[in-house]
């Protein structure tokens, strides 16, 4: 009978696969970095124009009824967006969230091509304020950067406006971060 051996057979080296797994990490690393990369658009408020209106609506006759009156304010902040990232971008949506006193919260969207032409048709004072608008859908390359108006329509007085707690401007882009602003 032969002599028992308590030799164990001898083992691989770990080195090559450790080696070959971190360079696919390091290769998946630079992919999420290159195609979703870390920095975000900038987006500067340059200035904020507002357009109080007041409209009465009057009729000399029963049918119709007394004359009603209605008022519109048109803010019209003028932003600045740099693409800073290394991808195009695209604007989506639009918006001005508006906070009162007591702590209501009203959200409206920008006014689209087709709404921005019918406003300055209807109030020819408004035209002036927006000349230069930012409309969504607006691309911008690497580096590129685009300037304009964005102009909301909010049902009351300039009063309540500058009575408020908070507004900001929401820019959201299409696969990607939403930016926001206050407006001063």
């Amino acid at each position: 009978m032969s002599e028992p051996t308590f030799a164990s057979p001898e083992r691989r080296s770990l080195t090559l696969p450790a080696v070959l797994a971190m360079a696919l990490l390091a290769i998946a690393i630079a992919l999420v970095l290159y195609f979703y990369p870390a920095t975000t658009p900038h987006l500067d408020l340059l200035h904020t124009e507002i357009l109080p209106t007041h409209t009465v609506f009057k009729s000399d006759s029963i049918v119709v009824g007394p004359a009603q009156s209605s008022d519109v304010l048109f803010v019209a902040p003028t932003l600045r967006l740099r693409n800073t990232t290394r991808v195009p971008i695209t604007l989506d949506d639009i918006s001005l969230t508006f906070t009162d006193p007591t702590g209501a919260v009203l959200t409206v969207k920008a006014a689209t091509k087709p709404e921005l032409t019918n406003e300055q048709i209807s109030f020819p004072a408004l035209k002036p304020l927006s000349a230069n608008p930012l409309l969504r859908e607006t691309s911008l390359a690497p580096g590129q950067s685009a300037q304009g108006v964005i102009v909301f329509s909010l049902p009351f007085t300039k009063d309540q406006w500058n009575a408020r707690k908070s507004a900001t401007v929401q820019v959201d882009i299409y696969h990607g971060r939403s930016l926001t602003i206050p407006i001063s």
